[in-house]
């Protein structure tokens, strides 16, 4: 015959160590998305004569487009750059969305026992 508060703290002890472990998975995707978000904005606020790259290249953000923005007038440091930062941007949404789902489940479940367990008790 198995011990009644035992099993109970022993499922109780399982929940809380499935919740701490999907609240660190998605402290680990809210992080690679912020990473993302950071590469970006060094991209568009640093000129690229620092990082290394084109040394003609202000920075994206600062880059001046002629008023009539026909391709031939664009510049190239002013157009370039901008599909690989939007891709950038783009891959960062399902890690955003992932990691405060997951956050948002752990956190919720940890409180839901917790409560349990001063209701029972």
């Amino acid at each position: 015959m198995r011990d009644e508060t035992q099993y109970r703290d022993d499922l109780e002890r399982r929940f809380l160590d499935e919740t701490a472990r999907q609240r660190g998975r998605g402290l680990v995707c809210l992080w690679i998305a912020g990473l993302l978000w950071a590469y970006v904005a060094l991209r568009l606020v640093v000129s690229w004569k620092i990082l290394g790259a084109d040394p003609d290249c202000d920075a994206p953000l600062f880059s001046q487009v002629d008023p009539d923005y026909a391709y031939e007038s664009a510049t190239a440091c002013a157009v370039n750059p901008w599909p690989t930062l939007l891709g950038v941007l783009a891959l960062s949404v399902p890690f955003s969305a992932v990691g405060a789902a997951l956050y948002v489940r752990g956190m919720v479940g940890a409180n839901l026992i917790h409560y349990v367990r001063s209701m029972t008790r």
